[in-house]
């Protein structure tokens, strides 16, 4: 049986998302993650190619699965915690936020689809099983 990817679903998400929603996750990603002050001052592009970059490390297992929970914790915790604010009276902000809600939720979606701790153990199987 063929498990979904998580890393995938992960890297698919975020270059489907709206690019300053996803740049401000990569941004705090980095700057709560890293121990390179190059990575604090990336560009979109550049932050998203980093990121991929370390998402699909090769590694064992156990760790390949720390670093899809470690993403998994912290995009939530974003998205809960900076993102999604009340919106101004005013267009630009309604609009804003209105992107926020749409990728919240489809992040969401994506960790109920592909990122499930039951979704995840049995991946984690598969990898360990070969």
């Amino acid at each position: 049986m063929r498990h979904p990817d998580p890393e995938l679903a992960i890297l698919s998400w975020l270059k489907a998302c709206d690019q300053n929603v996803s740049f401000f996750l990569l941004r705090h990603y980095f700057f709560m993650t890293s121990e390179r002050s190059d990575d604090f001052v990336l560009d979109a592009e550049a932050s998203l190619a980093r990121f991929q970059h370390l998402l699909t490390l090769p590694e064992f297992p156990q760790r390949r699965l720390a670093r899809i929970l470690h993403v998994r914790t912290l995009f939530s915790f974003v998205f809960d915690h900076y993102i999604i604010k009340h919106p101004q009276n005013d267009k630009v902000s309604s609009i804003n936020h209105a992107y926020q809600v749409k990728a919240k939720k489809s992040w969401e979606a994506v960790c109920r689809q592909f990122l499930a701790d039951d979704i995840l153990k049995s991946w984690l199987l598969s990898l360990e099983q070969g």
